[in-house]
């Protein structure tokens, strides 16, 4: 394996070598771009393959592409009081990712780790976990986030990648403006206004592990000021099988078809309605607990079924002078059905929000939410939740003002959300930044934030039948029989705090290259922590049981950093680079005499990640892009998960207008390996990553 991957370096170094010494312009001299050059942007621009609007850009306007996410209202990347980073449409599509769970590999600081073929591990500073749940995640302003277990079902977010604008990331929290369960990061998956995708396009993958994706969209005006597209889209993987894993049962089908419509219905109204609908079926194999010995049963085919829709509807409407107020309300519907737990949710969520600036240097920000959800369920003896039916209000409001000093080199923001919810009652987010610029082309940033993590309705009223052990195995000398181990919510567990203190630095060195560096230390209160009791319980249903309650008898640091750099030494070659590291410290309150589950998540995740990208247009119908990605190894519910260190390919061909042909290869250094475990909370067997490889072709006109 180490010879694959210096022979992978050294093909990455030839690559830079070659555009480097190959005749090409200086992007502080554009206008001594070759022809070549010139006529691969023409020709890749007119056939909307690659954003023309991006290709044209040095590194200093790259550094102004506007991001909403940090505040709320578009601001210059560079000019963000955060840890932001945003993924551009070129990056995605020339990354060779399938899904945009493979694409928020390239950002640096979230943590994404395949479990198989479609369960995902993704988290922002740690506490990773396939339920992870101090990540917040939204497309177009809509959460993702399920309040069954405060984190996110990948296997839904299946979005057309093609119709993707940019992904915005927020390391750190953001629940001043977004809100509880934006505790550690925010991402925000933006799409297209239909306006920009107009006409018709067809694409088709297919190769090893993708056994066949399909896209077909087609947008078209409506009158003089409104636009609509309409899309479909079929996936399907085949499961893992492999010398580690003989039997993976790990398939993916997954189907959806929308539409959006953009209305300019005056100069200062617009309208934008857009929904979904999805179907799909994933499958894992796992453990069934009995209460016989040897107390569990081997692996079975589970298979999942789930359903669901949307639709959003957002007014805008300028007042003059820069002050707009905006009204966004959507419905979500959600049906997953599992082998032994089925559930269905309704969300209706309602937000205002006002722009006002006041004076010559200040801007306020404010607005009011709320959000109704009904959710019912189906129990078993495997997986309980009392009361199955129950309804969450949540009322929110929040306001932020952001104020420039010293000739606009100097910008502070004071800001805080307040909620009410049912669970924990009134909570207060409050956070504290500065923006200072003291010389052109460096910018200083720092942030006091308070977040929280409001509790899930697991943690407040489920009981996990997760597995059985002998009683003599925790009790020596006891005759061996049969205890089940029970995982039980409580209603009265809080809701979990961080005070983050964040430091960061953005120089542009020159005009080709420029650098991101953010540090952080985060301070936990309150954390959840599943603690077992000291003796055994009689069960009705199961005997003898070993209980395991929900409460919030942990706290702990966080520390760490992320780096990003941009090297764009010409029109034809970019490299980027990124880099993070984590540690966490986990203390148990000194009443409890026992481990806890939660424990675990000090170690789950790598201390240390890299990766580099290059980018290079070959000719003017040519383009390669390699990735090489390196990940330290940590451990999962005790199982240690090795480093690996893996690259991509991918090799883009415009042979005729509006067609590209794009060769892919992924994991190319090793025939597999695992990205993480097995959670602790649920017995799907994790599987590993393999080597693959896909053709796609794509057509649009």
């Amino acid at each position: 394996m180490k010879i694959q991957q210096q022979c992978f370096a050294t093909v990455f170094c030839a690559l830079a070598f070659l555009s480097l010494a190959a005749p090409g312009p200086s992007l502080a001299n554009e206008q001594a771009q070759p022809a070549q050059v010139a006529a691969a942007i023409q020709v890749a621009g007119a056939r909307g393959l690659v954003p023309s609007r991006y290709l044209e850009l040095n590194l200093q306007e790259l550094m102004d592409i506007e991001i909403t996410t940090a505040a709320k209202k578009a601001r210059k990347l560079s000019d963000s009081s955060a840890a932001a980073y945003v993924l551009t449409e070129d990056d995605i599509r020339r990354s060779g990712a399938t899904s945009i769970m493979d694409a928020l590999r390239l950002v640096p600081g979230v943590e994404v780790a395949a479990i198989n073929r479609h369960t995902y591990a993704i988290t922002i500073r740690g506490f990773n976990d396939r339920f992870a749940n101090k990540l917040l995640v939204l497309i177009d302003g809509r959460s993702v986030y399920t309040p069954l277990f405060a984190g996110t079902y990948w296997d839904v977010q299946d979005t057309v990648l093609e119709d993707i604008e940019r992904i915005e990331v927020v390391r750190g929290p953001g629940g001043t403006l977004w809100g509880a369960n934006a505790v550690n990061g925010v991402i925000n998956i933006i799409t297209k206004r239909a306006q920009d995708t107009q006409g018709t396009l067809i694409s088709a993958l297919g190769g090893n592990e993708e056994q066949g994706t399909f896209v077909v969209r087609h947008g078209a005006k409506i009158g003089d000021n409104a636009y609509m597209r309409v899309y479909a889209k079929s996936l399907e993987r085949e499961g893992f099988e492999g010398p580690t894993v003989p039997i993976g049962d790990d398939q993916w089908r997954n189907v959806r078809g929308g539409g959006r419509l953009d209305w300019e219905a005056s100069e200062t109204d617009s309208l934008t309605v857009q929904g979904e609908y999805y179907d799909g079926q994933s499958f894992a194999r796992q453990v069934e607990p009995t209460l016989s010995a040897p107390f569990t049963t081997g692996r079975f085919r589970a298979e999942t079924d789930f359903a669901g829709g949307n639709i959003l509807g957002r007014w805008k409407h300028l007042l003059g002078g820069g002050e707009q107020t905006e009204l966004q309300v959507y419905y979500d519907r959600v049906d997953r059905q599992a082998n032994n737990f089925n559930q269905y949710r309704n969300t209706i969520d309602i937000a205002f929000q006002h722009d006002l600036p006041i004076g010559d240097n200040s801007e306020l920000i404010w607005g009011l939410g709320y959000r109704y959800v009904n959710d019912q369920h189906s129990n078993s003896i495997v997986f309980t939740l009392t009361p199955p039916d129950d309804t969450v209000n949540v009322f929110s409001a929040f306001i932020q003002d952001e104020t420039s000093l010293l000739d606009d080199r100097l910008v502070l923001t004071l800001g805080s959300k307040f909620e009410q919810t049912d669970y924990t009652g009134f909570e207060a987010q409050p956070t504290a930044r500065f923006l200072f610029k003291p010389a052109d082309r460096h910018t200083i940033w720092g942030a006091v934030s308070r977040a929280v993590r409001s509790p899930s309705r697991v943690e407040n009223d489920i009981e996990i039948f997760s597995r059985v052990l002998p009683t003599n195995a925790l009790a020596p000398g006891v005759p061996p029989s049969p205890a089940a181990v029970l995982l039980r919510g409580n209603r009265d567990v809080d809701s979990e705090e961080l005070l983050a203190l964040e430091l960061g630095y953005r120089p542009q060195l020159s005009d080709t290259v420029s650098l991101d560096i953010a540090g952080f230390y985060n301070d936990y209160d309150t954390l959840r922590a599943v603690v077992q009791r000291s003796s055994f319980e009689a069960d009705p249903r199961l005997g003898i049981a070993i209980v395991a309650d929900a409460t919030n008898k942990m706290e702990g640091e966080g520390y760490g950093g992320e780096l990003s750099a941009d090297w764009v030494p010409s029109q034809r070659t970019q490299f980027r680079l990124g880099y993070s590291f984590l540690r966490l410290n986990l203390r148990l309150d000194p009443s409890v005499t026992v481990a806890s589950i939660d424990e675990g998540f000090e170690d789950a995740s790598p201390r240390n990640r890299a990766f580099m990208r290059g980018l290079f247009q070959l000719s003017a119908d040519l383009e390669l892009n390699a990735t090489l990605r390196w990940v330290d190894g940590f451990s999962v519910n005790g199982t240690r998960v090795a480093s690996y260190f893996t690259g991509d390919l991918r090799l883009g061909w415009l042979p005729v207008d509006g067609l590209e042909i794009a060769l892919v290869g992924r994991n190319l250094t090793e025939n597999e390996h695992f990205e993480f475990g097995e959670s602790a909370f649920a017995s799907g067997q994790a599987t590993p990553v393999e080597r693959s490889g896909y053709l796609m072709v794509t057509w649009e006109r």
